[in-house]
Order: C-alpha cells, then structure tokens, then sequence
C-alpha cells in the first residue's frame, strides 16, 4: 500500500513541476475562412476558350448552381429558315440544324433578374466543317465575315459596344474549320468542339453580371458555309444562378438580427458560408467575406 501511494505521489508530482515550468500554450491564430468549395466535374461541362488565367477561369466557370436556374429550351430557338422542316427539325425541347447555307440561330431568356448568373449553352456537334460566332450577352448579335485572323477572339468591338450600352460584359468565341493536315493550328474553339464530336456538352460562356433590375439574356451563334452546314442540335440556353441559396440568405438576416441562436448540432451553420463552425464570431467572419 505504502509502495503504491508513493509511486502514484512520485509520478503525480514530477508531472505537474515538469508541466509547471513550461510557458503556456500559445492561442491558435485565427484562421482564414476557407475557399468555397467547388464542385465536382460535371459530366459534358465544357468551358468556352478563353484568355484569363486559371484563377480568373475558377471565378467564371463552373460557378453557378444547376439546381437553381432558368431554362430556354432548344425548341424556341428562332433563326433563319428555322420554321422551314426542309432546313430544321423542331424537337419537343430540341432544334436540329439537317442543312443550311445561312446558319443564324439564337433564344432569348426575358427579364432576368438581377445578379450572377453562369450561362450555358446545351448543343451537340456533329461536324465542324462551318464558320462559327457564338456569343451570350444582354444586347448582343453575332458577325459574319470576319477575318480568318481574328478567329480565336474573345473580345472584340462589337462586345465592347454591347458593355457600353448594357453595362453586361458579354462573352463569345468562335471556330472554323482548318485547312491543315490533322487539324494542326486549328483555331481553338474548332478543337474544342472536336474533342467533343457528337457528344451532347454544357458549353459554359461563364458568368454574366446583370445590373438592371431584369434584362433580356440571348444567345446567338450564326456563320456557315459555302458548301452547306450540317449536324448541329441545340438542347437549350441555361442560366445558374451565382448568388447565395435561400437558405444563405436566410441564416444571413437572422444573424444580422441576432436571431440565429446557437447551433443544436455542429452542421447546422454549414449552410455553405465557408463550412464554419460552432461559433458566432466565425458565421460573423463568413457573412463579412460574402
């Protein structure tokens, strides 16, 4: 018995006098609010060529939420000869280009409301051999006849008199087929859609920031080609919304009002605001960031 009390006594207090000369613990640094998480690929997600960085691309690629979007679909796409069966085929959510000489086909999603919003274009190529401009924006329509120098623009003096008059920076880009051997130097947006041959994709123009109260979002594309264009098939025009969930917006507001009260679980803030947790001063951090 004496034994044991002395070995307990002697371990007990050679703890607490080593522990005893040690500087207490330094405070964790308070850390940064997380990126937002992105999610994972997107089957057929297929981002426009574009010449920003890979961080400017993260910002405008991928970013809307498709469980939150308007829908134009295929089916009221208009354009010449659209209405002519001999040219196209009109599915129940699809237009079907068969053969036309003067491609122009575009769809208008009306009074959108204000915000960011990720547009896409649903469209399957099933060949390349046609001059492309494609474009998204609020007041836009596509060129023809432009120069085979210019064919892997992305800007050009037509989008900056649209951003002039709309305050929306549109987006395009354009292909056309190359005359080279195994397509080499081929302009990029014909790659692109090589890769993708008769494959159905969700061709991202990337994020359009709307700044009236609603504005009229279209789509066009328009070219072709002296010997006839063929096998294009477009599914639709989509626009993500980029903003906050309901439920963001939600817990935003009751936290500025003091009404959020604590968490009955340690998920219940992790309503996507950087996946803090547990603590006031951290859903304080992420409504601060947003």
């Amino acid at each position: 018995s004496g034994s044991g009390s002395g070995t307990g006594s002697g371990t007990g207090t050679g703890s607490c006098s080593a522990a005893s000369d040690l500087p207490p613990p330094a405070r964790a640094p308070r850390r940064a609010p997380p990126p937002p998480r992105r999610r994972a690929a997107e089957e057929g997600f297929v981002a426009i060529p574009h010449d920003g960085t890979e961080e400017d691309a993260a910002r405008r690629f991928g970013v809307g939420d498709p469980l939150r979007c308007l829908t134009l679909q295929g089916n009221h796409f208009t354009g010449a000869h659209t209405n002519n069966p001999q040219y196209f085929a009109v599915g129940n959510d699809t237009l079907r280009l068969k053969s036309v000489c003067w491609l122009a086909v575009g769809g208008t999603l009306k009074k959108v409301p204000r915000g960011e919003w990720e547009a896409i274009v649903h469209v399957k190529v099933d060949n390349t051999r046609f001059d492309g401009d494609w474009r998204v924006g609020v007041g836009i329509s596509h060129k023809r006849d432009w120069s085979a120098k210019d064919a892997d623009a992305t800007w050009d003096d037509a989008c900056e008199a649209a951003l002039v008059k709309t305050g929306v920076r549109p987006a395009m880009f354009r292909n056309k087929p190359s005359r080279l051997k195994a397509n080499r130097g081929s302009p990029r947006g014909n790659k692109l859609l090589q890769q993708h041959l008769g494959q159905w994709i969700k061709l991202s123009f990337g994020k359009l920031r709307l700044v009236e109260e609603l504005s009229d979002v279209r789509f066009e594309m328009g070219g072709g080609s002296s010997s006839w264009c063929s096998g294009i098939e477009f599914g639709g025009l989509e626009l993500r919304s980029c903003g906050l969930s309901w439920d963001q917006l939600r817990l935003i507001e009751l936290c500025r009002l003091h009404k959020a009260g604590a968490p009955s679980g340690p998920d219940e803030w992790c309503v996507g605001l950087g996946d803090h947790r547990g603590t006031s001063s951290n859903i304080a951090s992420s409504i601060a960031t947003v």
